[in-house]
């Protein structure tokens, strides 16, 4: 009899705090989802990132961070807009790092009423991350 798959969960720092014996029990794979807002990127998020890998340590799970995606459209024909954009998706790429993910997930919303698509990449692959980034949208 094979055995059940072990769930995981996404959860903000605080709930990690509350539910953090039960992730670390099997390793449960975690997506923190305390970096999506612009607020918190434009601000100083380092004490953020700081406590979630302070809460992580000894984990053996998969850690993954949600990258930013409220209020923007990739695929903007504006090139103010597209930067705007690319900053947000880059400063994501800067949390993931500090705060002990090895995953970065976004939500695409490539444009308003499309259905939307979800990516993980590699924490580590930052550099054709941010190439991919600094295209998106163009026309």
């Amino acid at each position: 009899m094979s055995s059940l798959p072990v769930v995981g969960a996404a959860m903000t720092i605080d709930e990690l705090e509350n539910h953090r014996n039960w992730l670390f029990e099997k390793s449960r794979d975690l997506e923190l989802q305390s970096f999506i807002d612009a607020d918190v990127l434009n601000g100083d998020w380092t004490p953020r990132a700081d406590r979630a890998r302070k809460l992580l340590d000894g984990f053996k799970g998969r850690v993954g961070i949600h990258g930013p995606f409220w209020g923007f459209v990739i695929a903007s024909q504006d090139p103010d807009i597209r930067a705007v954009v690319s900053r947000r998706m880059l400063q994501g790429l800067d949390v993931a790092p500090r705060s002990a993910a090895r995953t970065w997930s976004s939500t695409a919303p490539i444009r308003p009423g499309a259905i939307t698509t979800s990516t993980t990449i590699p924490a580590s692959a930052k550099a054709s991350s941010i190439i991919a980034i600094r295209r998106c949208g163009k026309p």
